[in-house]
């Protein structure tokens, strides 16, 4: 029969906070606490750098085109996709002009809203 101390042993030994396989509080080396980050300070001051070179570089490859380069580029193409091959297309243009979005109309019915708030109040009761 289980005892109300049985079950919090078991607890305890299941769930050690804050320590490693071997069982050691995790602390960082003496060599790494003048790096650590202090409260308040980001990580990442500058954020996210601006641009994307890949996608100038698309963009350049294709507006730079010649009309020999746009023909072998067409006829590569026309063969990739008679083999069932859109991948290098889908790739190129999607660098270089951002993915297609769907957009999506997520009306709701207006009597669910009507029922949410009855339902709200009746909890608060």
């Amino acid at each position: 029969m289980r005892t109300a101390q049985f079950i919090e042993e078991s607890k305890a030994a299941k769930a050690p906070e804050n320590k490693n396989k071997t069982g050691k509080k995790r602390t960082l080396p003496e060599a790494a606490k003048p790096f650590q980050f202090k409260p308040g300070q980001s990580g990442n001051p500058g954020g996210r750098p601006k641009g994307d070179q890949f996608k100038q570089l698309a963009q350049e490859v294709i507006e730079k085109m010649g009309p020999q380069e746009w023909a072998a580029a067409l006829e590569g193409f026309r063969k990739q996709l008679f083999k069932g091959n859109a991948y290098a297309f889908n790739v190129l243009s999607d660098r270089g002009y951002g993915k297609l979005t769907e957009k999506i109309d997520l009306s709701v019915e207006a009597g669910i809203v009507d029922r949410l708030t009855a339902a709200r109040a009746r909890v608060k009761k």
